[in-house]
């Protein structure tokens, strides 16, 4: 048994021998197929530099049936083979045949191996005008954001106003604006986010654009959400000449607006003050324009600028009465000086309750002038008018003054 197995092993051997005899001496030479080998093309600067670019065909593959040295072709495979395409000499548009070389591994002669086929012999490829121009971005806002916020358009800010676009004439000449849509549903913040876009043509309808190339891929968009809010607004009145703001008729026009801005900054921002008004000041019928300024980060989303402010008094009545300057009292004349009104007659203009100043007489009241801590000499006086009880409602309207004397007194001999 052991003879047997011995005998039969050195048969293998030996016919293993004698078949790589066979194969390296009697018969070398051999052919092998190499499948889906990739094709480097070469040239296209020079294609660019003549406004030129490849449309289709730079996907195809080459098969080869070489024939060689079997050693050689048992070590070779298929990524192993380099297929070049010079694509410099094309120079119009269209479809055209280019021929292409292989390219072995240094390690194999050029000259052991024979092309026996290659398919294609030829590529077939497609190639077209090249073109680059910037389509501007547009930006299409879609939904709304809820009832008390605004998605304020003036503020839409982007990073870049066009997109630079390079690629086939036919392709190009289509595209007119590149288009980013932004939803608004549901935002009630300000945000500033990239976006995509869609390279589409005048009627907003998207272009083929596979072979089209951009120099950037997104655009930023910043817009400003803000909470709108309705707010009065108002006076500081100033009580005077007996009117209140209880006694007048005060009219603000508009009598709101609308304005925006955060939560924060509206959160406290319940009304409005236009300004100040003194009713002392201020005569029937009175006409005031006031600008409506709002506070920092805040917009005034009214169509308005200015309130027209008209203040009436239909529940006071204005009287007017002339003092002689003898009925005003001097008080608080220095000692050793004496005082003496210049003005002849005061004209006195007093404001008040109708029941109340329609039978007042200028019993009623008493005018006088304070000289404390005055000197000598000739002085414009205010004129305190000190009204009777019951009558301190009443108010006087206008300056009040006189013209008044403080000097010593002539000495007269005897």
């Amino acid at each position: 048994m052991k003879n047997k197995g011995l005998v039969a092993l050195v048969s293998i051997v030996a016919a293993f021998l004698l078949w790589t005899y066979v194969v390296t001496v009697e018969n070398p030479e051999y052919s092998a197929e190499f499948y889906n080998i990739p094709v480097v093309f070469e040239g296209e600067s020079i294609l660019e530099e003549r406004g030129l670019m490849v449309v289709g065909g730079t996907e195809q593959t080459v098969t080869m049936k070489l024939k060689g040295n079997r050693s050689d072709l048992y070590s070779l495979k298929s990524s192993d083979i380099t297929i070049k395409a010079d694509l410099s000499k094309v120079d119009e548009p269209g479809i055209q045949r280019i021929q292409y070389n292989h390219y072995l591994p240094g390690n194999i002669a050029s000259n052991a191996i024979i092309v026996e086929s290659k398919a294609p012999s030829m590529l077939e490829m497609t190639f077209a005008r090249r073109e680059t121009k910037n389509v501007d971005v547009k930006v299409v806002l879609n939904g709304s954001v809820p009832t008390d916020y605004i998605a304020d358009q003036d503020t839409l800010v982007l990073d870049r106003q066009t997109v630079k676009i390079t690629g086939p004439e036919e392709q190009v000449n289509q595209i007119t604006q590149a288009v980013i849509k932004v939803e608004l549903t549901d935002r009630t913040e300000s945000f500033s986010e990239s976006y995509r876009y869609t390279l589409c043509n005048e009627g907003g309808e998207p272009v083929d654009a596979s072979l089209v190339s951009v120099e950037a891929t997104e655009v930023n968009v910043t817009m400003s959400i803000q909470r709108v809010k309705e707010i009065p607004l108002v006076l500081t009145v100033i009580s005077g000449g007996g009117a209140t703001q209880e006694t007048s008729k005060i009219t603000i026009e508009p009598k709101t607006i609308k304005v925006s801005g955060s939560d924060k900054v509206l959160e406290n921002l319940n009304e409005l003050n236009i300004g100040t008004v003194n009713l002392g000041e201020l005569w029937e019928g009175t006409n005031l324009v006031f600008p409506i300024t709002v506070p920092d980060n805040v917009t005034n989303r009214s169509a308005v600028n200015e309130a027209s402010v008209s203040i009436k008094f239909p529940k006071l009545l204005r009287k007017i009465f002339t003092i002689p300057g003898d009925n005003i009292q001097c008080v608080n004349v220095p000692e050793g000086l004496e005082a003496e009104i210049v003005t002849q007659s005061l004209k006195l203009e007093l404001r008040g309750a109708l029941d109340l100043v329609s039978p007042m007489s200028a019993s009623d009241f008493t005018l006088r002038v304070d000289f404390a801590e005055k000197q000598a000499g000739t002085f414009t006086m205010q004129v305190e008018v000190v009204m009777d009880a019951g009558y301190e409602s009443v108010g006087v309207m206008g300056n009040c003054s006189v013209t008044a004397i403080l000097r010593e007194p002539e000495v007269t001999e005897e």
